[in-house]
């Protein structure tokens, strides 16, 4: 009986230990861009960014969203090459899972939703920054930690994972950041 016991024990421990390996993360997946509700006197709820909150048209750049609950580290980015502009006020738009990452990390930003995506250049993550540079975003928020926490998630760090490499352009060098135009096979 003793026997028996042990070995169910070292079989369930096995099990266990071998299931918990892989840990899973929503990097990748699409998700809605929120600000914080203009009705709600706390600034805690979210809603929807739609095209209506940029009266001057499409934006530029790169778009990072705090607070999107679609998210486990509630960060939605939208990068400048991959924008679902429409032209219709009402749209909403979306982005995909992001979250903070160290500049220079070659393995933190690989999604674990769809590793096909690691394969075309236009879609592979790298760590990169979407905001503020390290020291000015450092001093604004020592200055006012609750504004920080308000406007960046309470984060100091401007590196996220993210696509592309900012400008719109789809990468040509595996997304490393250091890309040339789509057509022109230079780097």
């Amino acid at each position: 009986m003793p026997t028996r016991l042990i070995l169910v024990s070292t079989l369930l421990a096995s099990g266990l230990l071998f299931s918990g390996c892989k840990v899973d993360t929503d990097l990748g997946i699409p998700c809605h861009l929120v600000k914080a509700d203009p009705t709600d006197p706390t600034g805690k709820k979210g809603v929807p960014i739609t095209e209506a909150d940029f009266p001057d048209g499409e934006p530029q750049g790169d778009l990072i969203s705090f607070g999107s609950t679609d998210c486990d580290n509630l960060v939605c980015v939208q990068d400048a090459a991959n924008r679902n502009w429409t032209g219709d006020p009402t749209n909403v738009l979306m982005g995909y899972c992001s979250k903070p990452c160290i500049e220079g990390s070659a393995t933190t930003c690989t999604p674990q939703q769809d590793t096909a995506n690691d394969e075309d250049p236009g879609l592979k993550m790298s760590c990169r920054s979407l905001l503020l540079d390290s020291a000015t975003m450092s001093r604004l928020c020592q200055t006012d930690p609750e504004k920080c926490a308000q406007y960046f998630g309470g984060t100091t760090s401007p590196y996220f994972c993210a696509r592309g490499d900012g400008t719109g352009t789809v990468p040509t060098d595996g997304g490393t950041g250091n890309a040339g135009t789509p057509d022109s096979g230079t780097p």
